[in-house]
């Protein structure tokens, strides 16, 4: 079983940037998701009641899909789930990825990036979600780091076979 995939959200890179980090520090293999309909510059206006973000992140239900083939998670022991920041949560396509494969005996580890807002509710909100949806599979808990250390900590969980150990760190 390989040790850990990198799998993240990441909509003007800044999450892909870390997602790529972490994914380095980790000598794991990393992967973008990407929505079938990507979002346009209005699809992404917060302000805007009728934009399709603020649509789907009001709909508990919404899961946007995902563009192309999913990478086959069965052969990882550990998946590192990234995303941005939205209205203190994951986006729902995070929500379509989880949804779409069974991680039982994984461990799961989220990591979360912001231009200003606490992610540490995110990442309750994330692990709330993993022991509510699927009662087997296990979610590591995390902390909030600035974005210019993104990633680092991230080695220190692991022993000298690649194992995870304690709590995991974003």
């Amino acid at each position: 079983m390989k040790p850990a995939l990198v799998v993240y959200f990441s909509v003007d890179g800044t999450t892909e940037k870390a997602g790529k980090r972490i994914a380095g520090l980790c000598g794991a293999e990393d992967f973008r998701i990407e929505p079938d309909k990507a979002y346009s510059r209005e699809d992404l206006d917060w302000t805007a009641a009728e934009a399709r973000c603020n649509i789907e992140m009001e709909d508990e239900g919404s899961r946007p899909a995902i563009k192309g083939k999913l990478p086959y998670v069965e052969g990882y022991g550990t998946i590192i789930v990234g995303y941005p920041i939205w209205w203190g949560k994951a986006p729902r396509i995070i929500d379509t990825f989880l949804d779409s494969f069974d991680t039982s005996g994984h461990l799961i580890l989220p990591f979360a990036t912001s231009g200003g807002a606490d992610v540490s509710q995110s990442v309750d909100d994330f692990a709330d979600c993993i022991r509510t949806q699927r009662s087997d599979r296990v979610c590591g808990s995390g902390r909030t780091r600035r974005m210019k250390r993104s990633g680092s900590g991230w080695h220190s969980n692991r022993d000298r076979t690649g194992k995870y150990h304690g709590r995991s760190h974003i």
